[in-house]
């Protein structure tokens, strides 16, 4: 097809183990258009209301736009939709890196899953041609693992999709991974991915992508990149990566502190765009055809975690584990990042559930009794790290935290609801809408 896609994609039962492929119809390519937009639509069509989002009938799609994998700036993103277990409604999330594009130059737009296999599997495609193959040696692995040891076995250089841990323990809000770093973060879709014991999507090729008028795509894209390299926002973004937003967020009062009680945090100048900069920047890093460079490349220089290294964290991430738990520990908030994406946990759903596990516990609610033994107050670094690894493998109190605020506020009680900073399940982004009061027209 000459309009940006591939015209094809994958049809994966799991249950029965068999791969089939066919057409995205016309029309619904010129009426839905993006990724989202298709994955969506199919969605709706194949997946009956009532469904359990973590049984075989519910869908798991992934899904490229017209863009993605061509020179057009910033063209990495895919989507990837489902019923949420966090929200029982629809759920989306996407990412960066450079898996999309691959995923279109094996030769498909997109894929469908369905079912749920009697074993750990992943699928493999290279050159157009599609795999399920045995995964049991991957399962109980971390992303990084996993990916290494594909990576190992691969005669072509792929781009993988995984799960870690917390895919498999059925972590509500638990990520699919992509390039170690990139997370499709939101909505739990990870944890529908391991409902189906599917550790990983494995991709290489080199699918030539049509257009209808190249020529004129490519001096369009080049004007593009030239007006995004002009911008002041592409300066900061590479000085400073997401972080930068983070002093004007808390200038305007819009900055969650201790689970949400405040919009201001006294300490942003050890949590900002400029202190990561200083004390955990290695390089900028930049997804497939971005000319941006947001991405931070990180280590931890001193202290318990030195020597640990990887990407992130990423504004969101800085501010939930950070202001949201009252912490202005830069290595703490990073080294709880990394521990998220080894175990492909969203950092905003992970971060949210830990500080309302904070004042929980400081008003009596969450017992010592329940957590274990453990203290988990406002402030304490060393407990951020240690409840994500909780959380992962489902251990203790990370048990409850592993369900989200919503279920963690029901099972609790105690009117703890009114503090459980979700909608319909899904932890909020950080910002507090409080402080533009714009969302309230939305």
């Amino acid at each position: 097809m000459a309009n940006g896609f591939m015209g094809r994609i994958l049809r994966i039962n799991l249950t029965a183990g068999s791969i089939s492929e066919e057409a995205i119809p016309e029309d619904t390519i010129r009426k839905y258009l993006g990724g989202v937009g298709i994955a969506t639509r199919y969605l709706y069509d194949e997946v009956p209301a009532g469904v359990d989002p973590l049984g075989a009938e519910n869908k798991l799609i992934f899904m490229t736009g017209p863009l993605t994998g061509t020179a057009s700036a910033s063209a990495a993103r895919y989507s990837v939709v489902a019923k949420s277990p966090l929200t029982g409604i629809w759920g989306h999330g996407n990412s960066g890196g450079n898996f999309g594009p691959m995923l279109k130059r094996s030769g498909y737009d997109g894929i469908i899953f369905g079912g749920v296999s009697p074993k750990p599997v992943y699928l493999e495609i290279i050159d157009g041609k599609a795999v399920l193959r045995d995964a049991e040696h991957l399962w109980g692995k971390s992303v990084n693992d996993t990916e290494a040891i594909l990576r190992k076995g691969a005669d072509k250089k792929p781009t993988i999709a995984s799960i870690g841990q917390g895919g498999e323990n059925l972590v509500r809000y638990a990520a699919i991974m992509n390039n170690l770093h990139r997370a499709v973060g939101r909505c739990g879709l990870g944890a529908v991915m391991g409902s189906k014991r599917l550790k990983a999507v494995f991709c290489s090729g080199n699918a030539r992508i049509e257009l209808h008028d190249p020529e004129m795509f490519k001096k369009v894209s080049k004007k593009q990149i030239a007006l995004l390299n002009e911008s002041m926002l592409k300066v900061g973004f590479e000085a400073f990566g997401t972080n930068l937003v983070a002093d004007m967020v808390n200038a305007r009062g819009g900055y969650p502190t201790r689970n949400w009680q405040s919009g201001v945090f006294d300490q942003i100048d050890e949590m900002n765009g400029q202190a990561m900069t200083e004390k955990v920047l290695v390089k900028e890093l930049s997804c497939f055809s971005c000319p941006i460079a947001c991405g931070r490349g990180t280590a931890i220089k001193e202290g318990k975690w030195a020597g640990k290294s990887g990407e992130g964290p990423e504004y969101e991430t800085t501010n939930m584990f950070g202001a949201c738990c009252d912490i202005s520990d830069m290595n703490a908030v990073t080294m709880a990042n990394y521990l998220c994406n080894e175990y492909g946990i969203d950092t905003i759903s992970a971060g949210s559930s830990i500080a309302f596990a904070m004042e929980c516990f400081k008003k009596g609610i969450l017992t010592r009794d329940m957590t274990g033994g453990m203290d988990i107050n406002f402030g304490d670094s060393d407990i951020i790290v240690e409840l994500v690894e909780k959380i992962a493998m489902r251990e203790g109190v990370g048990d409850l935290l592993a369900e989200g605020t919503k279920v963690m506020a029901e099972r609790l009680g105690k009117d703890s609801s009114v503090f459980a900073m979700n909608v319909k399940g899904l932890e909020l982004p950080a910002y507090d809408p409080r402080a533009a009061k714009i969302c309230g027209l939305g």
